[in-house]
Protein backbone atom coordinates (compact mmCIF):
# COMPACT_ATOMS: atom_id res chain seq x y z
CA UNK A 1 0.00 0.00 0.00
CA UNK A 2 2.79 2.26 0.70
CA UNK A 3 4.07 2.14 -2.96
CA UNK A 4 0.27 2.49 -3.91
CA UNK A 5 0.04 5.69 -1.93
CA UNK A 6 3.43 7.36 -3.10
CA UNK A 7 1.86 6.66 -6.68
CA UNK A 8 -1.01 8.37 -6.17
CA UNK A 9 0.90 11.57 -4.80
CA UNK A 10 3.47 11.74 -7.25
CA UNK A 11 3.60 14.65 -9.31
CA UNK A 12 6.55 13.41 -11.52
CA UNK A 13 5.14 10.59 -14.00
CA UNK A 14 8.51 8.56 -13.56
CA UNK A 15 8.17 8.04 -9.97
CA UNK A 16 4.46 7.48 -10.54
CA UNK A 17 5.11 5.11 -12.79
CA UNK A 18 8.01 3.42 -10.34
CA UNK A 19 6.00 3.19 -7.39
CA UNK A 20 2.68 2.05 -9.29
CA UNK A 21 5.08 -1.09 -10.77
CA UNK A 22 6.15 -2.13 -7.27
CA UNK A 23 2.70 -1.53 -5.88
CA UNK A 24 1.12 -3.91 -8.48
CA UNK A 25 4.52 -6.27 -7.94
CA UNK A 26 3.47 -6.67 -3.88
CA UNK A 27 -0.41 -6.43 -4.53
CA UNK A 28 -0.19 -8.97 -6.88
CA UNK A 29 1.88 -11.44 -4.34
CA UNK A 30 -0.38 -10.38 -1.74
CA UNK A 31 -3.42 -11.16 -3.86
CA UNK A 32 -2.05 -14.43 -4.02
CA UNK A 33 -2.76 -15.15 -0.29
CA UNK A 34 -5.82 -16.66 0.99
CA UNK A 35 -6.53 -13.95 3.49
CA UNK A 36 -6.20 -11.26 0.97
CA UNK A 37 -8.58 -8.38 0.68
CA UNK A 38 -11.04 -6.87 -1.89
CA UNK A 39 -9.26 -2.93 -1.37
CA UNK A 40 -6.11 -5.27 -1.95
CA UNK A 41 -8.10 -6.51 -5.22
CA UNK A 42 -8.93 -2.98 -5.96
CA UNK A 43 -5.72 -1.82 -5.60
CA UNK A 44 -3.68 -4.07 -7.85
CA UNK A 45 -6.26 -3.55 -10.62
CA UNK A 46 -6.03 -0.30 -10.83
CA UNK A 47 -2.12 0.33 -10.05
CA UNK A 48 -2.25 -2.04 -13.46
CA UNK A 49 -4.07 0.63 -14.81
CA UNK A 50 -2.04 3.38 -14.38
CA UNK A 51 0.57 0.97 -15.97
CA UNK A 52 -2.34 0.22 -18.98
CA UNK A 53 -1.92 -3.30 -18.25
CA UNK A 54 -5.55 -3.65 -19.04
CA UNK A 55 -5.10 -7.00 -19.80
CA UNK A 56 -3.80 -8.30 -16.18
CA UNK A 57 -6.20 -5.44 -14.53
CA UNK A 58 -9.29 -7.06 -15.49
CA UNK A 59 -8.54 -9.95 -13.51
CA UNK A 60 -8.52 -8.67 -9.54
CA UNK A 61 -11.11 -5.95 -10.48
CA UNK A 62 -12.82 -9.42 -11.13
CA UNK A 63 -11.96 -10.58 -7.86
CA UNK A 64 -13.28 -7.40 -6.54
CA UNK A 65 -16.46 -7.07 -7.61
CA UNK A 66 -16.97 -10.65 -6.68
CA UNK A 67 -16.65 -9.94 -3.17
CA UNK A 68 -17.73 -6.37 -2.81
CA UNK A 69 -21.57 -5.77 -2.53
CA UNK A 70 -21.97 -2.55 -1.26
CA UNK A 71 -23.38 0.18 -3.56
CA UNK A 72 -20.51 3.05 -3.71
CA UNK A 73 -17.48 0.47 -3.53
CA UNK A 74 -19.01 -1.42 -6.01
CA UNK A 75 -19.61 1.62 -8.45
CA UNK A 76 -16.01 2.04 -7.96
CA UNK A 77 -14.59 -1.34 -9.25
CA UNK A 78 -17.22 -1.11 -11.99
CA UNK A 79 -15.69 1.71 -13.30
CA UNK A 80 -12.15 0.54 -13.24
CA UNK A 81 -13.51 -2.60 -14.76
CA UNK A 82 -15.12 -0.35 -17.65
CA UNK A 83 -11.72 1.93 -17.65
CA UNK A 84 -9.45 -1.80 -18.33
CA UNK A 85 -12.11 -2.92 -21.05
CA UNK A 86 -11.92 0.00 -22.50
CA UNK A 87 -8.26 -0.21 -22.97
CA UNK A 88 -8.88 -3.50 -24.37
CA UNK A 89 -11.28 -1.90 -26.54
CA UNK A 90 -14.22 -4.31 -25.55
CA UNK A 91 -16.36 -1.51 -25.27
CA UNK A 92 -19.36 -4.05 -24.98
CA UNK A 93 -18.10 -5.62 -21.94
CA UNK A 94 -17.45 -1.74 -21.03
CA UNK A 95 -20.74 -0.37 -21.46
CA UNK A 96 -21.96 -3.23 -19.74
CA UNK A 97 -20.18 -2.49 -16.76
CA UNK A 98 -21.38 1.33 -16.66
CA UNK A 99 -25.05 0.41 -17.12
CA UNK A 100 -24.14 -1.73 -13.90
CA UNK A 101 -22.60 0.77 -11.61
CA UNK A 102 -25.52 4.01 -12.51
CA UNK A 103 -27.97 3.16 -10.97
CA UNK A 104 -25.41 2.05 -7.74
CA UNK A 105 -25.39 5.93 -7.80
CA UNK A 106 -29.30 6.41 -6.80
Amino acid sequence: MHYYEQADRAEKSDVRQNSFREAAKYLGLMSKREDAKADDFLNLGRSLLNLADYKNAVDPLDKYLRSTKEPIPRCVGLTALAQAQIGLRDFDAAQKAVDEALPLLN
